[in-house]
């Protein structure tokens, strides 16, 4: 028995109709089918860089977002000398601020205590481009 049905036209070469249906048995879990094939359930998936688990918390996408942040300030540590202090908006941007905004519109809206380490290091790139004594911090 079927629950949700819904058919759409695919591209040339693949046939015509093909149903997706979730169905539900007694004494079985949800299921997902299109056509005949099942759908495996993950916990979670990276689509388009952005990973998204099943309960829609964000861990595992803040996680790499804070891995990739703290890449970008090492990075930004070591081209510094090489680049004049006229250019340090334009290498904040590039090497940091593009990884902290990718699809923040689909995860930032989580509560602001899980977004605190991604402030943090947020504070600590502004302060070592901006700042005005050396850190000596990693």
């Amino acid at each position: 028995s079927s629950g949700i049905n819904a058919e759409w036209p695919l591209r040339p070469g693949v046939p015509e109709r093909l149903t997706c249906a979730r169905t539900r048995q007694f004494g079985s879990e949800n299921s997902l089918r299109i056509g005949e094939h099942k759908l495996k359930k993950v916990d979670k998936v990276k689509f388009l860089g952005v990973i998204i688990d099943n309960n829609l918390r964000w861990d595992h996408q803040i996680e790499n977002v804070v891995n990739k942040l703290i890449l970008s300030i090492v990075m930004i540590k070591r081209v510094t000398k090489f680049v004049p202090k006229s250019e340090y908006m334009k290498i904040y941007d590039a090497l940091f601020k593009s990884h902290m905004s990718y699809c923040i519109s689909s995860w930032g809206s989580v509560p602001n205590y899980r977004l605190k380490q991604i402030f943090s290091l947020q504070k600590r790139c502004v302060r070592l481009l901006f700042g005005k004594e050396y850190s000596f911090d990693h």
